[in-house]
Order: C-alpha cells, then sequence, then structure tokens
C-alpha cells in the first residue's frame, strides 16, 4: 500500500476515468462523479488495512481527480433555464463589501526536513498517533503511609484498600521504588497462637502416685533465647521478687525447669531441655504437647507455627521420661522475611512469585518479598533490607482505580503489626500515548 503513485500530476484523464470506473465514450454528469466518489470513499473508510495516515493521502487524491474530471468532462454542461439576462443585478442598492483577506503565507513557511533515520534499540512500547515524535511513556509515582488510611481505627495497617483519588490510566507495568518498615510484630504472639502449650507432671508424692496438668501461657512479646526461658521459669515457678523464695513450694510445677544450653559467652549448643528438678517430689514422667488447643481441641495447622517450634522442639507431643531435649537452636522470631502484596485488580499480569511446596500456597498479587534483618522494635529502610521484587508488567495498558495492600509473613498469613503503620512508594509507567 506504502508504493501507491498518489501524486495526480503522473496521470491522464482516461487513467482518472478508470480509477472512476467510467468507461471510454460514455457520457457522464457531475452528479455521476460525485456518486462514484462517495461510494470510493465509503468503501476506503470501512477498509480495515489502510492506515490513518495513508487514508489520508488516498481521499486527497480522491477529490482532487474528481474535481480534475468535472472540470474536464462536465464544464460545458448546460446551466438550467432562465430568463434573466447575464449580469443582471437584482438589488441595485450597493452595500459595503467585505475587505479582502490576505492570501495565507503558508508556502512560505520553511519545512525541516526529517533526518531519516532506524531506531535499533528493543521497542517496549510503540508510538502512537497522537504524539508520534519522541515521548512514548511517562512515569507516575505513587507514595503510600498507612497512617493516612480511610478507616483508620477501624482497618489494619497490614490489610486494607485504598481507592485511589484519580485514575491511573493507561499503566503497562507498576515497580516497587521504597519501602519503609518498623519491626513491631512480636514471636511470641496470640494472633499467632503460640503463646501457650500443654504441659502433664507424673509424680509420686508420700508414696502416692499422682498426675498433674495446666497449659503454661507467657505474655506475647519479643524475646532473646536466656530470656524467654526465664519467662517460661517464672510462669511455671514463680517467686517472691525481694526475697527469691517460690511462691507455691507445693506445687511439683515449681519444681520442672527449662535449661538454655548456651553460656554468656555464646558457647553451647543453642538447644533447650526440660527436666525436672527435684524437690518433695519424686517426678516420674513429664509430658508435653505444643498441639493441644486452648479449649481442649487438637491443632490440625502447621505444627512449626507453635511455641514448641520457637523453643527448638520440632514434634507435636513429647512424652516418656523426665527429660526432653530440642532437636535444634532456639529461635523466639521465627518469621525471616514478609510479603507485600498489591491486588490492582487486573488480570492482565503474570504471577512472578511461586512456591516450591504445595503445601506453602503464595497469594497470585505478591509484588516483593523483602528479608529482614533489623532489630526489634526499629524502622527498616529499603537499604537495610534485601528485597526481591520484578516489575508488575501488564499485558496490555490497564486503568487502576482502587488498591487492596496486604503484608503476609512467611507462611502466608497476615502479618500482626500490633497498629503500627509503614510506607512504600510504587512508581508505574503509562503510555503517554496509544
Amino acid at each position: 500500500m506504502s508504493e501507491l503513485d498518489l501524486d495526480i500530476g503522473n496521470y491522464t484523464i482516461k487513467d482518472i476515468e478508470a480509477f472512476f470506473r467510467f468507461s471510454p465514450n460514455t457520457k457522464y454528469t457531475a452528479s455521476d462523479i460525485e456518486l462514484r466518489e462517495t461510494q470510493i470513499r465509503e468503501q476506503l473508510l470501512q477498509s480495515k488495512t489502510v492506515n490513518k495516515r495513508m487514508l489520508r493521502d488516498l481521499i486527497i487524491f480522491l477529490t482532487a481527480a474528481k474535481e480534475w474530471l468535472k472540470v474536464a468532462k462536465c464544464s460545458d454542461e448546460r446551466k438550467a433555464p432562465t430568463s434573466l439576462p447575464p449580469n443582471t443585478r437584482l438589488d441595485p442598492i450597493d452595500y459595503p463589501k467585505a475587505p479582502r483577506l490576505p492570501e495565507p503565507r503558508t508556502d512560505d513557511v520553511i519545512q525541516r526536513k526529517e533526518t531519516p533515520y532506524t531506531n535499533t534499540f528493543n521497542q517496549e512500547y510503540y508510538t502512537g498517533w497522537m504524539n508520534p515524535l519522541v515521548t512514548k511513556t511517562i512515569t507516575r509515582c505513587l507514595t503510600v503511609d498507612t497512617r493516612f488510611r480511610d478507616n483508620y481505627y477501624n482497618s489494619s495497617s497490614s490489610d486494607f484498600q485504598i481507592q485511589l483519588p484519580m485514575k491511573i490510566s493507561k499503566a503497562v507495568s507498576m515497580q516497587l521504588s521504597s519501602f519503609e518498615f518498623p519491626v513491631s510484630f512480636y514471636g511470641i504472639s496470640k494472633s499467632y497462637g503460640n503463646y501457650y502449650f500443654y504441659l502433664e507432671v507424673s509424680y509420686v508424692a508420700n508414696g502416692a502416685p499422682a498426675v498433674i496438668a495446666e497449659f503454661v501461657i507467657m505474655p506475647e512479646g519479643n524475646y532473646n533465647g536466656q530470656d524467654l526461658v526465664s519467662l517460661i521459669n517464672g510462669v511455671l515457678a514463680p517467686k517472691d521478687p525481694n526475697t527469691g523464695d517460690l511462691l507455691f513450694p507445693n506445687s511439683v510445677f515449681s519444681y520442672v525447669q527449662f535449661y538454655f544450653d548456651l553460656t554468656d559467652s555464646g558457647s553451647g549448643t543453642g538447644r533447650t531441655y526440660i527436666k525436672g528438678a527435684g524437690g518433695p517430689f519424686t517426678i516420674t514422667n513429664i509430658y508435653m504437647d505444643f498441639a493441644y488447643n486452648l479449649d481442649e481441641t487438637n491443632f490440625d495447622g502447621d505444627i512449626s507455627s507453635r511455641i514448641g517450634w520457637n523453643l527448638g522442639f520440632q514434634k507435636r507431643i513429647y512424652d516418656g521420661g523426665i527429660l526432653h531435649v530440642s532437636e535444634t537452636v532456639i529461635e523466639p522470631i521465627t518469621i525471616r522475611y514478609i510479603y507485600l502484596a498489591i491486588d490492582d485488580f487486573n488480570n492482565s499480569v503474570n504471577n512472578h512469585f511461586v512456591t516450591a511446596f504445595k503445601t506453602h500456597i503464595l497469594s497470585p498479587h505478591i509484588l516483593a518479598r523483602i528479608a529482614l534483618k533489623g532489630s526489634y522494635f526499629s524502622l527498616i529502610m529499603e537499604n537495610d533490607m534485601k528485597i526481591v521484587t520484578e516489575p508488575r508488567k501488564y499485558f496490555g495498558p490497564v486503568d487502576i482505580n482502587r488498591l487492596r495492600i496486604r503484608v503476609y509473613d512467611d507462611r502466608g498469613r497476615i502479618l500482626s503489626m500490633n497498629n503500627s503503620d509503614f510506607s512504600f512508594c510504587l512508581n508505574f509507567t503509562l503510555l503517554y500515548d496509544v
């Protein structure tokens, strides 16, 4: 189509007649020419194979050919009969004539010649019709601070929705560019159910065997290894803060203790163990169940989310004997990384993050995986963490009106941030014209 000769000076009147499908020596009028021109114009406008620029040139050529054919073949058509002599003025009154407008000087404008070139770089986005020269895409930065979210007191900073004040139109990619996050979640938390375990002790007192059981419940918070073990021992065997004496010397739990195998200088295995600590009772067995719920039902979820895993005990039940040693080292906080998920309510996008295990299912809207290395209750910036993220590239331009923001822990649970807030920034690449 680009090889068509649209210079009307290169054609004869017979070529133009053939273009309008008039046979040689056929008589036709100006109305016939107008009709044929209209038919050809409609065919061009309905064609889907002609681009806009070529269509414009074809219409110009068609109009010029029509006028030429009318002048060449229809200039001698008889005018409608009239009784008025030529050049007769019907109204002899002279009116002031409008001033003659000066001739346009558009022909005097020097047109700058375009330098032909070929772009050898890979093109992700193509030039539009309205702006075919330079700018193809623009960038828009969206900043989000959860302190300013709507319905603040009835929503969670780790799971909320945003209705954008203005629509983001023709977005082709989205990328995380900044992230400020406080380490405010707890390693021992009621939200995760790892703040208690079931303990049952069999013993002999005054020659009579007995069994006593209770739930060992700890206050939620962040602890190091030694402090966590001391906290559990304080729950089992509370002491008078002034004298250091046992408050309940007649309770067998006052003589069951946890130990942390690590010295102040850092030597040891880092494991924990529980054993009977003597006293007026003969302890015969210690039974621990880390998956027994407070409502006396069995926990059927992942055992690694319970307190036993924090203490290094990787089994659900420990029974048979008065000494139990953990399989691995103590880990008071097991959350090592988090996920930032942005749901933009568009399906024309590829999911970058997949899991290697079928029992660990991730959200399809994850934008970044963020490894945490800050201390408790500190603010970490993007320079203080390892962020794994890729631009979310859409299969075509999309419009974004609202977002759902969620923060997941490494197990895919909504992170409990204890009412603290965080902030981040998203960069959108938009088509300037398409």
